[in-house]
């Protein structure tokens, strides 16, 4: 997914606002990469498994990228699906074909 993209939605999940515009213009550089096939996003307990939760995500965030890793005790997942994957779907209703992509991969997941 493209940095600009996540960055949209790391943004929107933290102003509580899925109308984050001017964040799609940073970096569009990266617009043209291949779109993974099943994007990952990763929500870790810092407390649990013996308090190694900020070793795993410091780990996890240098594997995959910092847009993907969230802290529970800053991120919930329902604070991910109303403002992360509604600032996609705007981005989508917008002509952005990554984001419609990446929309149409859910539908169809979704449908089976």
């Amino acid at each position: 997914m493209p940095q600009y993209i996540r960055y949209a939605i790391r943004e929107s999940i933290r102003l509580q606002d899925p109308n984050v515009e001017e964040i799609t213009t940073i970096d569009n550089v990266d617009n043209d990469i291949i779109t993974v096939r099943t994007p990952i996003v990763v929500f870790i307990n810092p407390r649990s498994g013996g308090r190694h939760g900020s070793i795993l995500k410091e780990r996890l965030e240098h594997l995959m990228c910092e847009e993907q890793v969230f802290d529970l005790e800053e991120v919930r997942p329902h604070e991910f699906i109303k403002y992360g994957l509604e600032c996609l779907e705007i981005l989508a209703d917008k002509g952005d074909t990554c984001a419609k992509e990446n929309r149409e991969r859910k539908l169809m997941q979704n449908m089976r």
